[in-house]
């Protein structure tokens, strides 16, 4: 087993009350800027996303697919199929998520962001500000973010080239918009530190790490030793770096606590539509599903308009992702 890396935090346990989600759908209910947002946000969502689709639709060719033969074989035991007309309903569906995966994450930053008052940076790898993603200035302080995927996504070569770029170009950054104050954050889009393979708070680390070896020009302040953050100075700079991984990060994005809840209403809204049709009853393959999406008979009886009844499991399915467990 791995040795623990010295002043790595521990993960505190996440749960979400599905009350409490519940009651945030209703707050919005209740505030017609937040309906706003939302409503615009799911427009842009469901814009980006139909010329996505429309360019997977152009790949047709079976070798486009990439598929492993063996696979396909272990699959087609698996389910008893019997002829390449069944397996490829299973294969289309596959391709579409692996292509999402690289695209999913990009198109959610750049609605979210710009819904919410930050600048979304398009910059050149290789150049000062390839590592930011986001910026916005709010009273004399800098913040930028720089976004990835998933918990897992973040490997050795980003948390040495994130904490490098950060250390490099931070008093730069700093000069170019008139401040002395800079909060970068490492933002992952959903999951919680429990499931993040820590090499996130890497960045951290790294980061002290070179701020000490510039010497008497730049000093760390607080390390990240049990701490999901730190703090250095370069110059006259003074910069607070951190990671905020999923719900916390839309959080801070949007500057309230509901902003989760707006960004889940809008992708949910763009994506799926209401129906009245009473829902499958068929026991789920995948055991704790069902538990995931129920609701205590009182909380069946709430309506919003914000999301429609037949909408309200997938925001529960969603929820799921930014927290260990959901709770009643």
């Amino acid at each position: 087993m791995a040795k623990r890396a010295e002043g790595l935090p521990i993960s505190p346990k996440i749960e979400l009350s599905k009350t409490e989600l519940l009651a945030a759908l209703g707050r919005i209910d209740n505030d017609l800027k937040a309906q706003a947002r939302v409503k615009a946000m799911e427009n842009d969502f469901r814009h980006r996303i139909d010329i996505h689709l429309s360019a997977l639709a152009s790949s047709k060719l079976f070798r486009d697919y990439n598929t492993n033969p063996f696979v396909l074989l272990f699959y087609s035991s698996q389910k008893k199929l019997t002829n390449v007309k069944e397996i490829e309903e299973a294969i289309v569906p596959a391709k579409v998520f692996s292509s999402m995966e690289t695209s999913a994450g990009r198109m959610v930053e750049r609605v979210v962001l710009s819904h919410y008052g930050w600048q979304c940076i398009d910059s050149a790898m290789h150049t000062t500000e390839s590592v930011v993603d986001g910026r916005k200035i709010e009273n004399g302080l800098l913040r930028l973010v720089t976004l990835k995927s998933g918990p897992l996504c973040i490997n050795d070569s980003m948390t040495h080239s994130i904490s490098s770029e950060l250390v490099t170009y931070v008093a730069k950054w700093a000069k170019a918009s008139s401040v002395k104050n800079v909060e970068f954050t490492v933002g992952v889009l959903y999951g919680i530190p429990k499931k993040s393979n820590k090499k996130d708070w890497h960045i951290l680390r790294r980061a002290c790490d070179a701020v000490e070896r510039l010497g008497r020009t730049a000093r760390v302040v607080e390390l990240p030793n049990g701490l999901w953050h730190c703090r250095f100075k370069i110059g006259n700079v003074n910069v607070k770096a951190q990671v905020c991984i999923g719900k916390s990060l839309w959080e801070l994005i949007g500057g309230n606590h509901d902003a989760y809840t707006e960004l889940l209403c809008a992708a949910i809204r763009s994506c799926v539509d209401p129906t009245s049709k009473v829902a499958n009853l068929r026991p789920f393959d995948i055991p704790d599903l069902g538990e995931i999406i129920a609701l205590t008979p009182s909380q069946s009886k709430l309506n919003f308009t914000i999301l429609q009844k037949s909408q309200i499991e997938w925001f529960l399915l969603l929820s799921a992702h930014f927290s260990e467990t959901l709770v009643d």
